[in-house]
């Protein structure tokens, strides 16, 4: 039965290795007929190719009468994907990660902003037209 599963598993990873390659390969095709660099393709790539998951999570959920996994999705995410990624620097490099506060008190003010205008929107327990 391990091996059945083993077989499912690297078949499973094949198909994503090539729909990740076709999926780049597209992604730059378009890129360069709208003229983007490719810095913006690189970076619109790893958005659409991070938030699909959690896009299809939340259509799914609220299909199914679930909205509240909604806001447990965003949130959850965005958390999870600032923590792996800092740990995962940590993690690679071997020694202690500095960091240029510059940065970090310039990007501070919108992750304020986005805290409070959630809080703002959870406060009533419901999530209106506007609010989405």
């Amino acid at each position: 039965m391990l091996i059945f599963w083993f077989i499912i598993f690297a078949v499973c990873l094949f198909i994503l290795i090539k729909a990740a390659d076709y999926f780049t390969d597209a992604s730059e095709k378009i890129g360069t007929i709208f003229k983007l660099p490719a810095v913006v393709i690189g970076i619109l790539i790893v958005a659409v190719g991070t938030s699909a998951p959690e896009l299809a999570t939340s259509v799914f959920g609220v299909l199914k009468g679930e909205a509240a996994i909604l806001a447990g999705n965003i949130v959850g995410t965005v958390i999870a994907n600032i923590l792996l990624g800092l740990g995962l620097v940590v993690v690679i490099s071997w020694r202690v990660a500095k960091f240029n506060w510059d940065s970090v008190a310039n990007d501070m003010s919108f992750f304020l902003s986005a805290v409070i205008l959630l809080i703002l929107m959870c406060i009533d327990g419901m999530f209106g037209f506007w609010e989405a």
